[in-house]
Formats: structure tokens, sequence, C-alpha cells
């Protein structure tokens, strides 16, 4: 495990042959100043970006257009569809689908027991999303809205503040800060397994190109 940004990470994004970190630059009682910096998979040095690099990195070509539309184009989580229209997750739990011009199409909430998701991840056509509150991870018709299935909640939960979840074939990996863990779970069986474990809390996992990555609160870490 390599370090490759130190700072207080507050997520990252994929770009080509990169990643793009988003972090507090400097943090006050009510305010923070964010900054992004862009690190190449080969370790070369990073270079600090622009916002607007992150943006198109984070909602395509038509970046500009999406921004405007969503409530904060930084906070909020996105999912480009195979359609290419995004599906948008803001803070308060509000899920928006917007068309290829960011033109809305259509808005709800997202909530479970009266609790915003923190992330959220497609797989063949279902919505999944994490709760860290209730420690659960729930499966949503795309169509609908509506919950079909969960795995965890209640006492005996193997999750403990989920707050990230990333999809790659048919796993979801989860960061579960509360167990020092990425927990896999398979999307078809549902069944569940400790896939790694860290001596710190992990905040979000990404894979990109056989590259793996994670987050933690002192910063960006290359897993080997």
């Amino acid at each position: 495990m390599t370090k490759v940004f130190e700072g207080d990470v507050l997520h990252i994004i994929p770009a080509d042959n990169r990643i793009i970190v988003a972090y507090a630059e400097e943090r006050e009682a009510t305010q923070m100043t964010v900054a992004f910096k862009m690190i190449p998979f080969d370790n070369t040095e990073s270079t600090n970006v622009a916002k607007n690099i992150y943006q198109l990195s984070k909602f395509g070509a038509n970046y500009r257009s999406f921004c405007i539309q969503v409530q904060n184009y930084f906070t909020c989580k996105n999912i480009i569809l195979k359609s290419e229209k995004m599906l948008v997750l803001e803070q308060d739990g509000t899920v928006e689908l917007l068309d290829t011009d960011a033109s809305f199409l259509w808005a709800g909430k997202l909530l479970y027991k009266n609790s915003s998701p923190s992330s959220i991840a497609i797989f063949e056509s279902k919505l999944w999303a994490t709760f860290p509150e209730h420690n659960v991870l729930v499966r949503y018709n795309i169509n609908t809205m509506r919950e079909e299935l969960r795995i965890g909640g209640g006492v005996s939960s193997p999750f403990a503040n989920p707050c990230d979840i990333f999809v790659k074939d048919n796993f979801a990996y989860i960061s579960n800060p509360g167990s020092l863990q990425i927990l896999k779970v398979d999307l078809n069986t549902y069944s569940l397994e400790v896939f790694e474990e860290f001596t710190a809390p992990v905040k979000q996992y990404l894979e990109i190109e056989n590259h793996r990555f994670a987050v933690m609160d002192d910063g960006v870490y290359k897993l080997d």
C-alpha cells in the first residue's frame, strides 16, 4: 500500500489514466476551500487542476449544463447511465434523472427510515444505496424507486457506517469505516465477505484499469 496523495481528501473520481482528488485545502468553522489534484497511474508527479477539469471528468462533455441543473456539483453523487442520461443523488436524498441535455425528466426522494443515502451504484438496472445511519445496503427498482431488497440493518448487521459503494462485475465493494474493512457483496447471491482489512477507516474504494485506490483520513493510497 503506497500513499499517492497526503491531505484532507473528500473523494476521488476516475479520469483518463489517472484519478482526480478533491480535497479540503483549508477548513474553517463554517466554510471550506476545495482544491483538485490530478494523479497519473504511473506515479509521476501530481498536478493541480481547475474545477472545470473535475466537472468534465464527473459529468462529461456537457458538464456546464449539468452543473447548472444540480443543487451542488461537488457534493452530489452521479451515475452516467447506458442511455447517457444522468442519475444524480443530492445530499438531502433527492434523486434526479436528467436527459442528455441536462433537462429534468424526473425527481423524487430516496430515503430509508427518513435518512439519505451516502452513495449509490447501478448493477443490471437496479439501484443500490448505502445508508450509514442504519448500517444497511438497499436495492431499489430503477424505474419506480421502490425498495426491493435490504442487506444488513439491525443489531446484527455486518455493516458499520457503510459510507461508499463501488460496483465492478457482479460485486459491490462497501467501504465500512466502523469495522476498518472493505466488504465484498455478491450482487447475484447476496453473499458477503471481508475483502480487505485496514488499520484505519476507509472512506472510499475505487478500481480503475486494474489500479486500486483507497481514501483514508490522511490521504489516498494505491493498493498493491
